[in-house]
């Protein structure tokens, strides 16, 4: 027997007369499940060649008998699901003569992953600012955990890959704001250290104008004549100001500078009774020109002249005499201005007289409301202002006077529903605020309040002596005291009987 290693592409081979012409070792291309049927199909070529391939001359018919020792597990794995098989054929002739020849099958992978499914592309996200590290550093690794499985492999066997990425996100190319665009490079590594290389870029970007939401309302200021320039030209600069430090946006941190105002004090409008009025415009943009426009209303008005609303009696004969409407304006004002009825039936005399007489009210205990309004327009700081007189003919006159004033002589807190409270009663309708103050016999105060209710029943106080929580009977002094009322203070004695 000859034992013969073939170790080129193709040998010929003798040996007692055989003479085999034979392919010797291959490497083929891994193709994962199909491995098995293309080391089979290899085994059983080399068998069907070596059959009739040799050469005998002592063979009559040239075909010989081939044996091997192939079986597929004896596969030896070298990464993947490669490796190598070493299989030993024996050739005998019809004499028994036999010639051994070995052949190794490589199943090899040379072949990265194919990525062709993975859907790991560019993408564009909206600026976040300080958060946008944070959304690249998840972007970056969602990339990575997809790149491990998305891919195929026919020599891999868990088709999950190694991928690594030279991310980092200080290599993002800045744009405008904090926006800016970055790529990264993936590899992709099967378990034969095959690559295959993806790029993709992040782009962050800002489509988002600024957030101006009550960074400048509408300002109503005092009129002040020839400063009026001045303090709009001062409204308009804090405006700009509070724009600065209120406005956000998430891809601009800072907006000094970037705020502008159509504003021009010639545009300043006039209005009836007003110094003016000025619609103003406000332009804020952002580093990447997204821009917001904001307005704001800035009124001149003579603040130092108010009205009054009034009540006037028709039937009262003093009331009823011809009114000044000049006597419902308080402060300083111009009396060159215009007096007008705008609701209301009723005619003002010689400019500023009205006659509460000459409204007619039918049925008792009613009312009209007359509307007038004061109008001056010449001055630096015109006027403009409105007042209210309600002419009615519910005449009646309070008795608020300290004879009209009841105070309770006695004091008997016994349920009868009689004297059961200290009262001071006959001026409620005056609106007054009572003080009272109760006192014993020794002078001891034993009972104080400073808005008094009617509610005092005898009740003890640290200074009394009694029982059951109540002073004792006798006979106490009290002081009541009409606050604001001009009436002195009213005094007197009191009888309480507890028991």
């Amino acid at each position: 027997m000859k034992h013969t290693y073939c170790n080129t592409y193709s040998r010929r081979f003798y040996w007692s007369g055989l003479n085999v012409l034979y392919r010797c070792d291959e490497t083929i291309e891994c193709n994962g499940t199909d491995n098995e049927t293309i080391a089979n199909d290899w085994n059983a070529a080399n068998i069907l060649a070596l059959q009739s391939c040799g050469t005998d001359s002592c063979d009559t018919d040239a075909v010989f008998d081939v044996t091997s020792d192939y079986v597929f597990t004896n596969l030896t794995s070298t990464c993947g699901a490669g490796g190598t098989i070493l299989v030993t054929y024996t050739v005998a002739d019809d004499c028994g003569n036999e010639t051994i020849l070995t052949a190794t099958l490589t199943l090899e992978d040379s072949i990265g992953p194919d990525l062709t499914s993975c859907t790991v592309e560019n993408e564009t996200i909206e600026c976040d600012g300080t958060n946008n590290e944070t959304l690249a550093d998840n972007w970056n690794a969602a990339n990575i955990l997809a790149l491990q499985s998305c891919g195929t492999d026919s020599c891999d066997t868990d088709a999950v890959f190694d991928v690594t990425s030279d991310y980092d996100f200080t290599n993002l190319v800045a744009a405008c704001g904090l926006t800016g665009s970055i790529e990264v490079t993936y590899v992709v590594k099967d378990d034969c250290d095959n690559a295959t290389t993806l790029t993709a870029t992040l782009t962050i970007v800002d489509n988002t104008a600024p957030d101006a939401t009550n960074c400048v309302t509408d300002q109503t200021l005092d009129c002040d004549g020839e400063n009026n320039e001045a303090i709009a030209d001062q409204w308009n600069a804090e405006n700009i100001a509070a724009l600065e430090a209120c406005v956000t946006d998430g891809c601009d941190l800072d907006f000094t500078g970037q705020i502008t105002s159509d504003y021009n004090f010639a545009d300043l409008s006039s209005a009836p009774g007003l110094g003016g009025m000025l619609d103003v415009q406000y332009i804020i943009t952002d580093d990447c020109g997204n821009e917001t426009e904001v307005y704001a209303m800035l009124t001149l008005q003579n603040n130092s002249v108010s009205a009054s609303d009034i009540t006037l009696c028709n039937t009262d004969e003093l009331e009823a005499q011809v009114y000044d409407l000049f006597d419902l304006l308080n402060g300083y004002y111009d009396d060159s201005g215009t007096w007008e009825v705008i609701s209301g039936d009723a005619t003002i005399i010689d400019g500023h007289y009205f006659d509460p007489l000459s409204i007619t009210l039918t049925g008792e205990n009613v009312g009209v409301d007359i509307e007038f309004s004061y109008t001056e327009n010449d001055s630096a700081c015109p006027t403009y202002v409105e007042a209210s007189i309600e002419v009615h003919n519910r005449c009646f006159v309070l008795n608020c006077g300290e004879d009209d004033v009841e105070i309770s002589n006695a004091v008997t807190p016994n349920g009868d529903q009689y004297n059961e409270f200290f009262e001071v009663s006959g001026v409620e309708l005056c609106n007054y605020v009572i003080d009272v103050k109760i006192f014993n016999r020794w002078g001891a105060l034993i009972y104080e309040s400073h808005d008094y209710q009617n509610n005092w029943a005898g009740t003890a106080h640290n200074n009394s002596v009694g029982g059951a929580n109540t002073v004792p009977d006798g006979t106490y002094y009290y002081i009541v005291t009409l606050k604001e009322s001009g009436i002195d203070p009213i005094n007197g004695y009191i009888y309480v009987g507890t028991k």
